[in-house]
C-alpha cells in the first residue's frame, strides 16, 4: 500500500467507515473525488481498513520495530515470576 499517499489512505479509511465497509461504495466515492477509475483493488482497501482498526494508523509498519513488538507481546503473554534466592551471609 506504499504507493498511495497518506491523504489517499485516510480517504480510503474514512470512506470504508462511512460506507459500512462497502468497497463498491468506496470505489464510487473515489471516482467522484479523483475523477478516474484507477482505484485501489478491493483487497488493498480491505487490508488497509483492517490495519487501521488493528493499529490505529494508516502508515506502513516500520520493519525495525517488528522484532521489538513481537518480543514485547511474548513477554506480556508469559506469566513471568520472580525467583526468590536465599541471601548468603558470607558475601
Amino acid at each position: 500500500m506504499n504507493k498511495y499517499s497518506t491523504d489517499v489512505r485516510v480517504f480510503i479509511v474514512l470512506q470504508m467507515a462511512r460506507c459500512d465497509e462497502n468497497v463498491k461504495a468506496v470505489q464510487r466515492a473515489w471516482q467522484e473525488k479523483f475523477h478516474n477509475k484507477n482505484w485501489p483493488n478491493k483487497r488493498s482497501m480491505v487490508r488497509l481498513y483492517a490495519k487501521f482498526k488493528r493499529t490505529g494508523s494508516v502508515e506502513d509498519d516500520k520493519l525495525w520495530l517488528q522484532p521489538l513488538l513481537l518480543w514485547s507481546q511474548m513477554v506480556q503473554n508469559r506469566s513471568l515470576t520472580t525467583l526468590s534466592l536465599p541471601i548468603r551471609p558470607d558475601l
